[in-house]
Formats: structure tokens, C-alpha cells, sequence
């Protein structure tokens, strides 16, 4: 009974850090992109600025 309650806590701990790490990348990736999508429209932007 000890063991398995022992590799069940084994088990929840990889499974926390897991979903850290998923949200960690997550929000790495959704920044990312908000950046992508800011230097787009800025030079999106310019070039509509440039041509008026």
C-alpha cells in the first residue's frame, strides 16, 4: 500500500511539472506571436503610411 501511494505521488509530480511546463511554452508561444502580429500591423502600417 506504501508503494503505490508512493509511485502515485511519483506519478502526480511529473504530471504537475508536465502541465507547468505546457503552460510555460504556452505562453512563451502565444508572446511570440503577439510580437509577430505587433511587427506586422507596424509594418503593414508604414508601408499604407508611405504610400498615402
Amino acid at each position: 500500500m506504501n508503494r503505490q501511494s508512493e509511485s502515485a505521488r511519483r506519478t502526480n509530480r511529473a504530471r504537475r511539472k508536465l502541465m507547468s511546463l505546457r503552460r510555460l511554452t504556452t505562453a512563451l508561444v502565444i508572446r511570440c506571436c503577439a510580437a509577430a502580429a505587433t511587427e506586422a500591423a507596424r509594418y503593414l502600417l508604414d508601408r499604407i503610411l508611405d504610400h498615402a
